[in-house]
């Protein structure tokens, strides 16, 4: 008997072992329940602007089921593992290649590192180390002349030892904090008026819903009880009495502000602001000079700003001009002005203007910097004796500095260009908190240069560096980085940023760094538009976006260097819908009913590159991450011929159903950037992009997609029913491939090493798919996945 039973669970345990295996080799085919979504429905419809789509259309979803906004059911918790077993098998041959690229991205991390010191007012300055082999960092402080210049010795050093800078005082260990969680993200921190105290937030999910702690910074002991569904965002009082936050609604829209008195429960916080209208976000953030409490509803084409006076009892809110439709504003405080930023007036990039703080309403607005089209303003940042202002010229992120100047001063403003030493480049403002400072921190990168942080002095018009990120054995004159354009199928020009490795093409590169006009093709200018520079086609990356204004700036990403050295040519396009070229790029020409631009943008400059033989035929991949994953799925439906191999991370695949259900997150916000499928207007237009609504019998190329479990901004959902949705209808054999975090959201892995080994997983699929697996641009086809 016990014989018989032995051999009746081993063969149990075989078929076991047998399915399992089965399942991991193919494809998994969720099953298919209709349901259905109709569009038009005033049910659904709620707070529509325009003519409701007559007569209704309804459209069938046999993948809905595997919508759980509680991420707890078992049956599609089983399809999603199944999904990432199935990844893992079919891409096991590629881990060789995954443990090389993860060796070169640590070999290009100073893991053992320190930022540069920042003053927060006072005598103590601040920064963040990491250790090697820890996960995530430690923010520290230090006091006194010698404990700073250790610390900031500390952050130049370039060797791999733990440097402990002199007189540090540890305020947060986030190895502590992430000890028992697979996901730990703190997304802010902020030392109290006094110094006496530490606000910081933490997310354990990825859901990106924060605890807000405070710490008493002498004991280490937790003042109070944390601050629970917060958004993460806080910002101290006058004092260390009160700490103001944010709270999200139902739909995870962050809409009311609050005070909180330490030493009370959060239960008897006092809410000063709340935003009914779903289509507005608020946040908020603490004037430069410390003064004002400043909060911000704004939608995607309105805003409205309101100013409370800190440290003044029982102060609330006065709005600084009440809200108009398709005006955006904001504002900062100046001794008894208020600087606003704003479109009003047909000012489509945005101009400077200045009102009395006693009198802040648009009729007293007097504009200091007058609207240029072309020269977008973005913000503008205020110190005792100078102001900074932040845009974008010429297809490139600026910064300006100028002296507090108001048009009764008479002469315009004298305004300095701070200029990068490279043509292709990001800039932005660093963390500047002391409002008496005489210098201004900013931060500058480009595809070869790693992340610098510099000082300049408006006084001298001089930069100072104070810290370049150290990158063991990056060489930057090793690469180069150009600027082009394609022309768009309607002539307009779309910038692309190019970086490559000359010598994995075959250049010589002197030391000078310029390629010698010998080495150029003699076809210097291809019909696209871009200049040739490479002897002949490779194996190219494209990259993109373009929504909501976003500029991809080009920064160096010691990762994609793994990409360059073996012969893979990056490139970004700068398509519409982005900010790259001024607002009009994005709120003109690449929102609503001009969408469409984003993704013919996105394929001419595909078409140009390889017509002008920077890319290979049959080794195009591109890449996209959340709206970037919409980019990805449209132009695989109009062309998926023309592209080899596609990374979609988290992608916005399903238009139609997201954008028609008002309680998923995000979705009323953003029916003034995509559309409300509801109306007569939207509903074809949206219909004719939306990625999975446009699935059809195509051969559709390689596809790796990826998407995480907590993810509050891009369901897990989407991505899983467009795969399924993929497979159901391409005519290749390429396989679709979806991977699952099942720990993290929207930004993937919170731990340093676990994202370099998601990174890792993605580039090696890139690079075995384009044949590009070997350093210095050789393909190894004997270490190619049989894909």
């Amino acid at each position: 008997m016990a014989t018989a039973m032995f051999s009746a669970a081993a063969a149990l345990t075989t078929a076991a072992v047998a399915a399992r295996r089965y399942l991991s080799t193919h494809p998994p085919r969720p099953k298919r329940v209709p349901s259905t979504v109709v569009f038009g429905d005033e049910a659904m419809a709620t707070g529509a602007k325009g003519a409701l789509l007559r007569p209704t259309v309804t459209k069938t979803d046999p993948y809905a089921w595997l919508r759980d906004d509680k991420r707890k059911n078992p049956a599609i918790i089983a399809h999603l593992e199944r999904e990432n077993a199935y990844c893992a098998t079919t891409l096991a041959p590629l881990q060789p290649l995954r443990e090389a690229l993860y060796a070169e991205f640590l070999s290009r991390t100073h893991e053992s590192d320190v930022t540069f010191p920042t003053p927060f007012g006072g005598e103590f300055e601040y920064y963040q180390r990491t250790v090697k082999g820890t996960s995530y960092p430690i923010v520290c402080r230090v006091r006194g002349a010698a404990a700073i210049a250790s610390a900031r010795a500390a952050a130049c050093a370039t060797d791999e030892g733990v440097v402990v800078p002199e007189g540090e005082q540890v305020l947060i260990d986030v190895n502590d904090l992430a000890r028992g969680h697979d996901f730990c993200d703190v997304s802010d921190w902020e030392p109290s008026p006094s110094h006496g105290k530490l606000a910081f937030s933490v997310d354990y999910s990825g859901y990106e819903t924060y605890e807000i702690h405070v710490r008493d910074v002498a004991t280490g002991r937790a003042v109070g009880e944390p601050l629970r569904d917060t958004t993460g965002s806080l910002v101290w009082g006058a004092d260390d009495s009160e700490l103001y936050y944010t709270t999200f609604d139902a739909a995870h829209r962050p809409h009311k502000v609050w005070r909180h008195v330490l030493g009370r429960p959060q239960a008897e916080d006092e809410c000063l602001l709340t935003e009914d209208d779903e289509r507005y976000w608020v946040s908020i953030r603490k004037s430069d000079d410390d003064r004002y409490l400043v909060a911000k509803a704004k939608s995607t084409v309105t805003a409205e700003s309101a100013l409370l006076r800190l440290g003044e009892a029982g102060a609330a809110f006065h709005v600084v001009q009440p809200r108009v439709d398709d005006m955006l504003y904001s504002v900062e405080p100046y001794g008894d002005r208020v600087l606003i930023v704003t479109n009003a007036d047909a000012s489509i990039d945005f101009k400077l203007c200045a009102a009395p703080l006693s009198a802040p309403g648009k009729d007293n607005w007097v504009d200091v910097l007058p609207h240029r089209e072309g020269v977008k303003i973005d913000y503008v940042s205020v110190f005792e004796t100078f102001w900074a202002v932040g845009g974008r010229a010429e297809g490139l992120s600026a910064i300006w500095t100028m002296a507090p100047q108001f048009p009764a001063a008479g002469a315009p403003p004298d305004m300095h260009l701070i200029t990068p030493p490279e043509p292709v480049y990001r800039i932005s403002m660093s963390s500047n908190y002391n409002y008496g400072a005489k210098t201004l921190r900013y931060s500058y990168s480009s595809p070869t240069t790693p992340n610098t942080l510099l000082e300049f002095d408006p006084a001298t018009k001089a930069s100072t560096q104070l810290k370049r990120v150290h990158v063991p054995g990056h060489d930057p004159s090793l690469y180069r980085c150009v600027r082009a354009s394609a022309t768009a199928r309607d002539g307009r020009r779309v910038p692309i940023s190019i970086l490559f490795r000359p010598d994995a093409h075959g250049l010589r590169v002197p030391p000078d760094g310029a390629l010698p006009p010998d080495d150029a093709p003699a076809d210097a200018e291809a019909p696209g538009g871009l200049p040739t520079l490479l002897p002949k086609p490779s194996p190219l990356l494209l990259y993109g976006y373009g929504s909501y204004g976003a500029s991809m700036d080009p920064s160096f990403q010691s990762t994609v260097i793994s990409l360059v050295d073996r012969g893979i040519v990056y490139a970004i396009a700068h398509i519409r819908g982005g900010g790259e070229m001024g607002r009009a790029w994005y709120e003109r020409e690449g929102k609503l009913l001009a969408k469409r631009n984003t993704f013919t943008d996105f394929v001419d400059c595909a078409e140009a590159l390889l017509d002008a033989g920077w890319a290979e035929k049959g080794r195009l991949g591109i890449m996209g991450a959340s709206a970037g994953g919409l980019l990805m799925g449209a132009v695989m439906n109009m062309r998926p011929e023309l592209f080899s191999t596609v990374v979609a991370r988290v992608p916005f695949t399903d238009v139609m159903s997201t954008m028609a259900d008002r309680s998923i997150p995000l979705t009323v916000v953003e029916l003034d950037e995509w559309g409300d499928p509801h109306t007569q207007e939207y509903y074809e237009y949206m219909n004719s992009y939306s990625p999975i609504d446009n699935v059809g019998p195509k051969p559709y190329p390689h596809t790796l997609v990826t998407a995480g479990l907590n993810d509050s901004r891009v369901a897990y959902w989407e991505p899983a029913k467009w795969v399924a949705t993929l497979r159901d209808h391409t005519t290749s054999k390429a396989p679709i491939l979806l991977k699952c975090e099942m720990g993290s959201g929207h930004f993937s892995a919170s731990d340093r090493y676990r994202y370099l080994r998601e990174q890792a997983f993605d580039y090696a699929f890139l690079c075995d798919s384009l044949g590009a697996t070997a350093l210095g641009g050789e393909a190894a086809p004997a270490a190619r996945a049989k894909l």
